[in-house]
């Protein structure tokens, strides 16, 4: 049979085909199924991956927050921004800040994963990410810098020793177990106090030893916006007083176990008669109850001056009223890796020691330490 024949019997005269549907409107039902269908495996694969509940957790920095609010927040707020999202405040640190208090907060969201992505708000987390918390009392915005599935801020809390120039009268208020507060918060409390005298009689130097709450951003470890570093600048207010001074150490204290007594020998050069003659063995300086320095023995010689005749010649001879005096002492030191330390500071071969003896105060030089 002709094929042309058989396309004939199919498609009459009159452009319809098998006599029934015209071959234009056979086109357009074709081009309906199959985007029908298509549409169908559209849909299939969506319905196919229903979002599931899924948690993550974050630490959110609110920065710097009036007072109030910072007072405000506390854990166990809650906030639900969409029907699939909820927010849950786990833990909240508070440091001061120069406007106001620096707020972190740790917090549980709530929300959906798809396709292996968990999603907040619709959003997938992202460091660097805002997110509000709007409750009753407060409303606060803050950027993600940590998320894991597990708790992100955590019980980190970091010991620091802080090094500080006070008169006196404010050195002697300072007491092991005054409270740390931040925002009505106690945040910690001063672990160990030592006050050292100087050569100036209206200063002293104050150790102070506290526990502060800390939170980790990548491998760093914070308190408030602060870098928790030796050296850092560190101001915090305690029952007593205001305490505003350099960090010394981080991680460690103020080294109790490892004292001991070291045999130290001091000059002081161009001293008065009157101080001369009250320096004395069997002198002590006691700091927080326990003696610090004890004088075991003394020499004392006149001071050496050096002066120029009119003929030009160098001659050398006894002060007056100066004098030089030797000490041998008793040093309770703290043992360390890197040598012995007297009141914190390394002590050797050419260190200035102020000691601090009941009635007189006496700045030397170390010249000789026993290992």
């Amino acid at each position: 049979m002709d094929p042309h024949e058989s396309l004939d019997r199919l498609i009459d005269e009159e452009g319809t085909f098998l006599g029934v549907v015209n071959v234009f409107d056979a086109l357009v039902i074709l081009i309906v199924i199959v985007a029908g269908i298509a549409g169908v495996a559209l849909m299939s694969d969506q319905v196919g991956t229903p979002p599931e509940s899924a948690t993550v957790h974050v630490t959110l920095n609110l920065d710097t927050q009036p007072t109030y609010i910072a007072a405000a927040i506390n854990e166990g707020d809650s906030y639900s921004p969409t029907e699939n999202s909820n927010l849950t405040v786990t833990g909240v640190r508070v440091a001061p800040a120069d406007t106001g208090t620096h707020v972190v907060v740790g917090a549980e969201l709530s929300g959906v994963t798809r396709n292996d992505q968990f999603r907040y708000e619709d959003d997938p987390i992202r460091l660097g990410q805002e997110i509000t918390i709007r409750t009753q009392t407060y409303k606060a915005t803050g950027n993600v810098t940590e998320f894991s599935r597990e708790p992100t801020l955590g019980a980190n809390r970091t010991t620091v020793v802080v090094r500080e120039r006070m008169v006196p009268r404010e050195a002697e208020e300072i007491a092991t177990g005054d409270e740390i507060a931040v925002a009505g918060r106690t945040i910690g409390s001063v672990s160990a106090v030592a006050v050292y005298p100087t050569n100036n009689a209206s200063e002293r130097v104050v150790l102070v030893e506290s526990e502060l709450p800390t939170h980790m951003q990548r491998d760093d470890r914070y308190f408030g916006d602060m870098q928790v570093s030796r050296g850092q600048n560190l101001r915090f207010s305690t029952t007593t007083t205001v305490i505003d001074g350099r960090i010394e150490r981080v991680g460690t204290g103020l080294d109790r176990a490892s004292r001991t007594n070291r045999t130290v020998r001091l000059v002081a050069t161009g001293v008065s008669e009157e101080t001369a003659a009250v320096v004395r063995p069997g002198l002590t300086e006691r700091t927080n109850g326990r003696t610090t320095a004890y004088v075991t023995d003394i020499a004392i010689t006149p001071s050496q001056v050096v002066a120029t005749t009119a003929n030009g010649t160098v001659i050398t001879g006894d002060h007056p009223t100066r004098r030089d005096l030797t000490l041998t002492t008793e040093l309770q030191v703290s043992e360390t890796a890197t040598g012995p330390r007297f009141r914190g500071e390394r002590l050797q071969h050419g260190s200035t020691v102020v000691l601090d003896l009941e009635t007189v105060t006496v700045e030397t030089t170390v010249v000789g330490l026993s290992e």
